[in-house]
């Protein structure tokens, strides 16, 4: 069988470049043999690591979900030094440690004096890498709802909008009565919202969703009226944590009875504005 850097270990190379040196008959052209093979696997070998190396993001997940993934290359061949930063919501998690590499992916182990508790594998595709994890994330630390697994890509990762303010309103022109209602800056905060939030209802005409860890949540509801009911816990910035938006009169000084958020209802502050 032809000795290839693919069927070698280094240590064979080793012992291939000593027992050469040693030999009483060595010949000069039997030592530039082997001394090319171990040259030409370290450069195949560090070309694998390279294409790994650089900084990587979380693709095709909703922002409030991002991950970043930083490699880099160790003194040591075929080895990466792996650190992930990972979110949700306004919970995060970190993980950071040495990988193996062979042929293409990159594996992590995470172990005690007992027992390996976990394994980070990282596989080279034709789109980016992608991460799995195998074990249970809660003893890594990370944060709640932390993951870890995905497609990651070099350069602007693609995010997926949960949720887009005309579903939420229903209507083209319930989004214009909205943008009316609460300003165009505040507008900007909800329109976040619904992108990054974590959803507890989606449905044509309401929506409620929160950043967990942040202590941010939104609900809003609209009818094809034109009535609109936007409550938000720091959403808006002002003197109040709760606020809630109305341009129903019928709710120019209470609120409805659907609407359900933790703490009491005299700190919420109710703006009610004539918006047609």
């Amino acid at each position: 069988m032809k000795t290839t850097c693919k069927n070698i270990s280094a240590a064979m190379v080793f012992g291939l470049v000593l027992s050469t040196a040693i030999s009483v008959q060595a010949e000069p052209a039997g030592l530039q043999s082997a001394g090319k093979l171990l040259a030409q696997c370290a450069v195949e070998n560090d070309a694998e690591r390279d294409a790994f190396v650089g900084t990587w993001r979380r693709t095709n997940v909703d922002e409030a979900h991002a991950a970043n993934l930083s490699i880099t290359k160790t003194n040591k061949p075929k080895q990466l030094y792996v650190r992930m930063r990972a979110y949700s919501g306004g919970n995060q998690g970190e993980i950071s440690g040495m990988a193996e590499l062979n042929n293409g992916t990159a594996i992590m182990h995470f172990e005690d004096d007992k027992a390996v508790y976990g394994r980070l594998t990282l596989t080279m595709g034709q789109t980016g890498i992608s991460v799995e994890y195998m074990g249970e994330h809660a003893v890594l630390g990370l944060g709640n709802g932390v993951t870890l697994e995905g497609v990651y890509v070099k350069g602007q990762p693609h995010y997926i909008a949960q949720v887009e303010p005309e579903r939420v309103f229903g209507t083209k022109e319930n989004v214009q009565r909205a943008i009316a209602l609460v300003g165009e800056k505040n507008f900007l905060n909800l329109r976040d919202m619904f992108a990054n939030a974590i959803v507890r209802e989606n449905e044509p005409f309401r929506y409620s969703g929160f950043i967990q860890g942040a202590g941010m949540e939104t609900q809003a509801r609209a009818d094809k009226a034109g009535h609109l009911y936007i409550f938000g816990r720091n959403v808006f910035p002002g003197d109040r944590e709760m606020v809630f938006y109305t341009n129903d009169a019928d709710y120019a000084h209470k609120l409805p009875d659907w609407l359900e958020f933790y703490g009491d209802s005299r700190d919420v502050r109710i703006i009610y504005k004539d918006v047609k």
